[in-house]
């Protein structure tokens, strides 16, 4: 890929995006140096890998000769070694997907212009477009306004529900659950009185994480979720009658112990101890017995989102 190049296909540059270049001819006779000569001014770009990508476009502006990136309704600046690193390669921190999909950003399309400004199309400003196009362009304007509008509304409001005929507020709560890890990440005892925007972390655009509301029956005690917990499904095997119960969540920390794990676990289910095996399934078929009683849970192999 080369910035300048002419009409010589014996001239061969690399990546070049100096604005001169020493190699620059007059490549047939009776024409004016660099009437042929080419410089690049756009670049297409593929983010991504073949499983699914974005696009977006990186454009030199006419007017102050810097690069600029278009990508989606965001537009800012970029440097010249931005326009070198779309030669391709594995994506670094602009790069739009991860590396699940062994993800890249390369350039597929370039567009060069003459070099010569008297033979370059002129642009368009903005009060020089058709009446259809202005008209086009101010509804786009207002609609993305009013779109802004009610993220900001929906951001800033909090829904209110009426649930005192329906069930007594002291047997309902809102708790903290992660979605990702399909994970009750906290409850918040104590904070009844704390403003909403706090508990939330402050007004985003978006959240990782969604309040749920947690209803008890008034004979049963809620149990209190504290950051850091790790949260495990647990099912009672007997092997005598060769039966699996239905499962239990016990909550735990994973600096716990195997032995502190059981003890929890015993609380749980009214089991003693001592008659207790405990065998980890991370995954299908993927059974681990827990014959250390000091080794931590983390050690083990339990991590957050354990179920």
């Amino acid at each position: 890929m080369s910035n300048d190049f002419s009409t010589d296909d014996a001239v061969d540059e690399g990546i070049c995006l100096e604005s001169s270049s020493g190699t620059e001819k007059i490549s047939k006779p009776g024409l004016e140096k660099n009437s042929l000569m080419y410089e690049l001014f756009s670049v297409m770009v593929h983010s991504g890998s073949a499983a699914g990508g974005h696009y977006y476009a990186c454009i030199k502006s006419f007017s102050d000769e810097q690069w600029y990136s278009f990508n989606d309704q965001h537009v800012s600046r970029i440097t010249q070694e931005d326009i070198k690193k779309t030669h391709g390669g594995s994506s670094g921190s602009r790069g739009y997907y991860s590396s699940a999909f062994a993800s890249s950003t390369n350039a597929y399309m370039l567009i060069y212009r003459l070099k010569d400004p008297t033979r370059n199309a002129k642009f368009l400003e903005v009060d020089e477009y058709p009446e259809h196009i202005k008209n086009l362009v101010q509804k786009e304007r207002e609609l993305e306004e009013q779109e802004k509008r009610q993220r900001e509304i929906e951001r800033n409001t909090c829904k209110m529900m009426d649930l005192e005929e329906v069930i007594p507020l002291d047997c309902c709560r809102l708790v903290k659950y992660d979605e990702f890890h399909d994970y009750l990440e906290r409850s918040y005892e104590g904070e009844e009185d704390t403003p909403m925007g706090l508990l939330l972390g402050g007004v985003k655009s978006t959240y990782m994480f969604d309040l749920l509301l947690e209803t008890r029956k008034p004979d049963q005690v809620f149990q209190s979720y504290k950051p850091g917990e790790v949260m495990v499904k647990v099912h009672v095997v007997d092997l005598k009658a060769e039966t699996v119960a239905a499962p239990i969540t016990v909550r735990a920390y994973l600096n716990q112990t195997v032995t502190e794990f059981k003890q929890l676990i015993s609380k749980a289910t009214h089991l003693p101890v001592e008659s207790m095996r405990i065998v980890l399934e991370r995954c299908y078929n993927d059974l681990r017995l827990l014959s250390m009683p000091s080794k931590t849970l983390k050690a083990e192999g339990f991590f957050r989102s354990n179920k």
